[in-house]
């Protein structure tokens, strides 16, 4: 797959994307919309900007950032979703202090 993930549309209602291992480009403020989204897999891929723009991913279950050009803080709002598996490099991005995330059952590799 290859392309701009800008074309992926503007329902809100996608709840799995899985990117991965793809030459896909764009934005991830792009991915930010999708409130019902409950498994967001980009890793090695050419997605970037800053993950702050997943804020209003609430449902997110499985987020996958590795090896992909995202930078920032991964939102509080997300990093404490019950049972949230994550998966970044954690030196382009960064999870919030971990007292605020992990007595909400977060899990980080």
């Amino acid at each position: 797959i290859t392309g701009n993930v800008i074309k992926i549309g503007s329902s809100t209602k996608l709840e799995a994307l899985v990117l991965s291992n793809t030459d896909v480009t764009g934005t991830v403020a792009t991915f930010g919309k999708f409130v019902m989204m409950h498994t967001l897999e980009l890793a090695n891929t050419h997605i970037d900007g800053d993950v702050s723009n997943l804020a209003g991913c609430k449902s997110l279950e499985v987020l996958n950032l590795k090896n992909c050009a995202v930078s920032g803080v991964i939102p509080n709002s997300v990093a404490s979703l019950p049972g949230i598996e994550i998966d970044i490099d954690q030196t382009t991005c960064e999870l919030p202090p971990r007292d605020e995330t992990a007595a909400l059952g977060a899990s980080f590799p």
